[in-house]
């Protein structure tokens, strides 16, 4: 779970405010785009992440996705 939290956390600040608060029915496709997954790649490249941490990430981001 804090995994997830914290992908949320880097995704938040990427500039998809907008398409979070619109939700998936606002546009076409994935509502994040690529920004979720540039969140996972700037996680997973922080040396402070154990490998239990990163090994999470791709469980992480396709719980995000189910949830949009």
């Amino acid at each position: 779970m804090a995994t997830v939290l914290v992908l949320l956390e880097s995704l938040l600040s990427c500039r998809v405010r907008e398409a979070v608060r619109a939700g998936p029915g606002a546009g076409e496709g994935d509502p994040f785009g690529r920004h979720l997954d540039e969140a996972r790649e700037r996680r997973a490249a922080n040396p402070t992440m154990s490998a239990a941490e990163t090994a999470a990430l791709d469980e992480a981001v396709a719980l995000i996705r189910s949830l949009a």
